[in-house]
């Protein structure tokens, strides 16, 4: 037997067994008072990892070179760090594509 609610009406729980395919233009989950569905995200990266890596970037000091300039270690430090931001960039990407993925999959986002 179905149940009917009318406006106004409140569902404290209640299970749904089959899918959810909720086509109304609004939705407010846990709690949230419900919105319409944000605007799509353009993913120019296409790369998606669902692993949440390390950070690899590290510290760069100067070890004392002149005045103005770094020794080659220091130099070589410095380069390192360098590539190692864009290391982390990149994971940092990748989870968030993942993220976006996900979303859209859910048809939470566009």
């Amino acid at each position: 037997m179905a149940n009917n609610y009318n406006t106004g009406d409140t569902v404290v729980n209640f299970t749904i067994t089959g899918d959810l395919d909720h086509n109304g233009s609004n939705v407010g989950l846990y709690g949230v008072a419900p919105a319409a569905r944000p605007a799509t995200i353009t993913q120019t990266y296409a790369t998606a990892t669902r692993t949440h890596a390390n950070p690899v970037a590290a510290t760069v000091t100067d070890t004392g070179g002149v005045a103005g300039f770094l020794t080659g270690a220091d130099r070589t430090a410095v380069v390192t760090a360098v590539n190692n931001l864009i290391t982390d960039h990149a994971n940092l990407a990748q989870l968030v594509n993942a993220i976006v993925d996900n979303l859209q999959l859910l048809g939470i986002e566009q």
